[in-house]
């Protein structure tokens, strides 16, 4: 595949480049007003970098520059005494205490740290996915447990007669786990037995020839929310933050804050796309205040056919970009397709 720019232009410049361009521009002519007392925010490093460069070639004489940053810095801004960007390793282990606690006061035997770290980077995960949709996680993990504990009420025929192959037969019956006799006659067990563990009251003990994987993942649910309650409790005693945690708290701290105890005048969000709940509740509580303005990169005229395009434009709609800001036009390249049999010509062509 061969790319042929349309104008001179358009080989010096990508699309991010020349939306970065307009927005320096915006910023250099005089249309946003005072500078040196906004705060720029981008999604990372790289767009901030050129940013800056684009905003030096566009400064016209003498000007005081914008305070520019990623968003985890802007998120530092609210963090006061917190740590907002813990280390994970760190964060495992208090995970790993916290698991302990829960487990012990259950009265359960805790799995040893070396079997517990693979559930625990997933939790982490899922623990900061959780903070970053500002979800409930009590009724989040209720409903999980009760989700696990349904049974085959729900089974058509036809799944019931693939467990039934699978799983074993002692019946027409279905619908209820079988007895130890029944599992132990039938073979049965490897599929019922794991939602019977997993209902047995969590001060049990299972034993443990009998329990595999899948069993140790489902009782798993059962801890999920004393485990986050109790984790968050000792992250707050130590000022310590997973990245969903840092999300939740600087949603609730810009919420609290009155505009005179916010850290900068005005604010603009510059090259955003896909948006947790977390930040899409900050930049609403900030565009309600008027303290924000809000840059997308998107194409004038086109129709938003793919996914990505779709977030963005949404994310326009719902925080709309300055009515003087002007979106930079682009010329689509010309693309000509050619097709080549061998990896060898392919780079030669190239």
């Amino acid at each position: 595949m061969t790319h042929t720019p349309g104008k001179p232009d358009a080989a010096n410049a990508t699309a991010e480049c020349r939306f970065l361009d307009a927005v320096a521009r915006y910023f250099t002519d005089g249309r946003a007003g005072d500078c040196a007392s906004r705060i720029l925010v981008f999604p990372n490093k790289r767009s901030a970098l050129y940013f800056r460069g684009y905003l030096r070639r566009n400064a016209r004489g003498m000007m005081l520059m914008p305070r520019i940053m990623t968003i985890g810095a802007f998120y530092n801004l609210f963090a006061g005494e917190r740590d907002l960007e813990a280390d994970s390793l760190e964060l495992l282990f208090i995970l790993y205490r916290a698991y302990c606690n829960v487990v012990t006061r259950m009265k359960r035997t805790p799995s040893e740290f070396r079997r517990f770290a693979f559930w625990g980077w997933m939790m982490l995960s899922d623990f900061s996915d959780l903070d970053a949709a500002l979800a409930d996680a009590g009724s989040l993990y209720v409903n999980l447990k009760r989700l696990n504990q349904i049974r085959a009420y729900f089974l058509d025929e036809e799944q019931l007669r693939v467990i039934r192959e699978i799983w074993g037969d002692r019946g027409a019956d279905l619908s209820t786990p079988p007895t130890d006799e029944e599992a132990e006659a039938t073979g049965e067990s490897r599929f019922w037995q794991h939602i019977k563990y997993i209902e047995e009251d969590m001060e049990g003990d299972i034993d443990p020839e009998r329990e595999d994987v899948q069993t140790r993942f489902l009782r798993l649910w059962h801890i999920l929310g004393p485990v986050y309650r109790e984790f968050n409790r000792m992250l707050d005693e130590r000022g310590l933050c997973y990245p969903g945690k840092a999300l939740r708290f600087v949603a609730g701290q810009v919420k609290s804050m009155s505009a005179v105890e916010m850290p900068f005048e005005r604010v603009a969000f510059i090259g955003f796309n896909n948006l947790s709940l977390a930040l899409a509740s900050i930049m609403k509580e900030l565009r309600n205040r008027r303290m924000a303005d809000f840059f997308w990169d998107l194409l004038p005229d086109t129709p938003y056919t793919a996914r990505a395009a779709r977030v963005v434009k949404a994310n326009a709609e719902a925080f709309p970009m300055p009515g003087d800001y002007e979106v930079p036009g682009y010329t689509l390249p010309q693309v000509t397709f050619r097709a080549i049999p061998s990896n060898f010509m392919q780079a030669k062509a190239a």
